[in-house]
């Protein structure tokens, strides 16, 4: 089916930008959104596209998309550019249902644990890394950015739709259940041993990643069967959550490897 709007008025375009801001909205509607033509490809692929949108002036270059997809809105640029918010659209843009099934991870049993990392750039990014190396489920708490908001999903690369998220209200008591199950909680931290110089991991294990201004909590940190601190011979104090992440998720998957 193919609509036509024309209009910023139109209770769709309304009820799409709505979408775009309120978390509890996408969750009761169960669709979250995706921009540009590499993440509405990546939807598609992991048949999770519902709805499609697309600039009228390029209906023609994304012929394969609205052929393929059931629900498909054509737009003038002006209304596509309310919806996106990067500083080109590319003219296609898409809403997609929550992912229900995740490819099998090529390392099951690795996985990461987010506390109050607050910055969406961030989540998007780890969520990309665990994906490129292959990891198990991502564990988030409240105050963590949600993974399904635009600039998130974005900066996932399609991680988004191949990387479980298990959301949690109380981390602490999540990270305690997967300890009871023998993993390992190993917590990136400032005072803890230098990477280079940790005990080796052999077993299942959560990586805890804390907020980037004041790190782990400290009830979480003191949970943490390994404490580990990447080292920083030059000046800065510290380094952003999805480097840090990164670092340590390729740490820990060498001995995987």
């Amino acid at each position: 089916m193919i609509c036509e709007i024309t209009s910023l008025k139109n209770p769709k375009v309304r009820t799409w930008k709505d979408m775009l801001k309120d978390r509890s909205l996408r969750e009761k509607q169960g669709l979250f959104p995706v921009d540009g033509e590499h993440m509405v490809l990546e939807a598609l692929s992991a048949g999770c596209l519902k709805e499609l949108i697309v600039d009228s002036d390029k209906a023609d270059r994304y012929r394969s998309l609205t052929e393929n997809c059931g629900r498909v809105y054509l737009v003038p640029a002006h209304v596509l550019a309310s919806l996106s918010d990067t500083v080109t659209p590319q003219g296609v843009m898409g809403f997609c249902s929550f992912p229900e099934s995740m490819p099998s991870p090529v390392h099951p049993g690795m996985w990461v644990a987010l506390n109050a990392v607050q910055d969406p750039g961030n989540v998007g990014s780890i969520i990309r890394t665990m994906d490129a190396a292959g990891l198990d489920t991502l564990l988030i708490d409240a105050k963590t950015a949600d993974p399904f908001s635009p600039k998130c999903a974005r900066a996932t690369m399609g991680g988004i739709f191949r990387v479980r998220v298990e959301r949690t209200s109380s981390l602490s008591d999540s990270l305690g259940a997967l300890r009871a199950k023998g993993f390992c909680l190993a917590a990136g931290v400032l005072d803890g041993t230098e990477l280079p110089s940790r005990p080796p991991v052999r077993g299942n294990l959560c990586v805890m990643i804390g907020n980037e201004g004041r790190g782990l909590e400290k009830e979480l940190s003191a949970m943490a069967d390994l404490r580990v601190r990447i080292p920083m011979p030059g000046r800065a104090e510290s380094l952003n959550a999805s480097v840090s992440a990164a670092l340590l998720i390729y740490d820990f998957l060498r001995e995987r490897l």
